[in-house]
């Protein structure tokens, strides 16, 4: 039975209307389920904003939903059908669609749940109020734990008692902060903050990949600098082996990724490690407990163990030997860092990155004329050798701003080998 729905000034929203929608809610009721839409899409709606994700609750089981969706010639994919979750694919948009359940046993990352038909229910083993606020296609809503007052108001708030709902999934504590940090204003609410600090030692049994995937989006969040510093402050960070010293860095590199709109998840996680005293081992300990990437983990090596170097003063010449030596994410990285720690005026920042970012271009696209085979032919033998030649061969080229010809580059090779 549907739960007593309110209009509350949600409305009719776009994508309510669009023709998959429809088309999956009705296979959806064909033989009387009742479905809601939940989650993010109501949410986001009360807001304002896109919406391209909608999840979707609905009463039939799992095994039924895939028939109704396939009698309707949607595609449905199990992606979750042990704990209810069905993906559908109509035309070229995706819904997730998951049996109305609650909680039966919880192990701290993973549940095992009972189906259920009691929409409170449902509500109830999710994670925070504004979550939890559900609609149909006409904007009416069910909102059993005042979502949308916590919405409205900034604030960030668990369903029930908040450990409760931490010890259903220890991932809810980074979720807390990254929801704050998108969602909240003002002091964080209390209660779920002394629950998040007392059970944060059990972050250490979640997966890498589950941590570093929250924590990329916290560290790019509009109020990161706020929230990791409340994370650092409540001791958070430190069950995630990042222990930082000096936050002011990551304030600096933050103002100016903001104003040049290139928020980076890697460069904000070394400007907090940058001053530390035993910066190699802090390295090699967040890089494992993040399990980063190949690209992540050269990146963030490279930063931190050349941070003393990039932080030097440097002129075109030193531009112009890093741009033909790096590619672009760590030409960029040099870039930001450097910036961020040179003068105070962000405006000036901002323009001299923009015109080393347009020089890069620039300069990256420039061909050294000469190869192996050109010191080959002045009689120089295979080996060592030609390396030898050639990399310094190159610099000079560079520093004489790419203006050698293949000529001018042999003259000069022939003067190296005093010919």
């Amino acid at each position: 039975m549907y739960p007593v729905l309110k209009k509350e000034g949600l409305g009719l929203k776009s994508w309510m209307k669009w023709p998959e929608t429809t088309a999956v809610l009705k296979a959806l009721r064909s033989i009387g389920s009742e479905s809601l839409f939940v989650g993010g899409c109501v949410r986001d709606s009360f807001l304002n904003k896109s919406v391209t994700d909608i999840d979707i609750a609905t009463s039939s089981k799992p095994l039924v939903t895939i028939k109704l969706l396939k009698s309707a010639s949607i595609k449905a994919i199990a992606t979750g059908i042990s704990h209810g979750t069905i993906t559908a694919i109509c035309g070229n948009k995706k819904f997730e669609i998951t049996t109305l359940r609650q909680d039966v046993e919880t192990y701290g990352r993973k549940a095992k749940v009972r189906f259920t038909s009691d929409w409170e229910a449902d509500a109830l083993r999710r994670d925070f109020s504004l979550n939890a606020i559900y609609s149909n296609e006409q904007g009416e809503i069910f909102d059993p734990f005042f979502g949308l007052g916590d919405l409205m108001n900034a604030r960030v708030r668990f369903i029930g008692n908040p450990e409760a709902r931490i010890k259903e999934d220890f991932l809810r504590i980074l979720r807390f902060f990254r929801f704050y940090s998108l969602y909240g204003s003002g002091k964080p609410d209390s209660k779920a903050l002394k629950a998040c600090k007392k059970m944060s030692k059990f972050l250490t049994k979640l997966s890498s990949e589950r941590v570093w995937m929250e924590m990329k989006k916290i560290l790019i969040s509009k109020r990161s600098f706020d929230v990791i510093a409340l994370m650092h402050k409540s001791k958070i960070l430190h069950h995630l082996s990042i222990k930082p010293v000096n936050m002011g860095y990551m304030k600096k590199i933050i103002l100016l990724e903001d104003h040049l709109h290139k928020s980076d998840p890697i460069r904000r996680l070394a400007s907090l490690l940058c001053k530390n005293r035993n910066l190699h081992k802090d390295i090699v300990n967040v890089s494992k407990r993040m399990k980063l990437s190949g690209i992540e983990n050269k990146r963030l090596f490279f930063l931190l163990e050349n941070f003393k170097g990039i932080s030097r003063k440097r002129n075109t010449k030193s531009w112009r030997r890093d741009a033909c030596s790096f590619e672009s994410p760590f030409f960029e990285d040099i870039l930001f860092l450097y910036s961020s720690f040179r003068g105070e005026d962000i405006k000036k920042k901002k323009i001299f990155c923009k015109k080393m970012l347009k020089q890069y271009k620039l300069w990256k696209g420039k061909k050294f004329p000469i190869s192996g085979n050109d010191i080959l032919s002045l009689g120089v033998s295979e080996g060592k050798q030609i390396g030898q030649i050639l990399d310094p061969l190159k610099l000079w080229w560079i520093d004489g701003n790419f203006k050698a010809t293949k000529a001018s580059c042999l003259r000069h090779v022939k003067k190296m080998l005093g010919v």
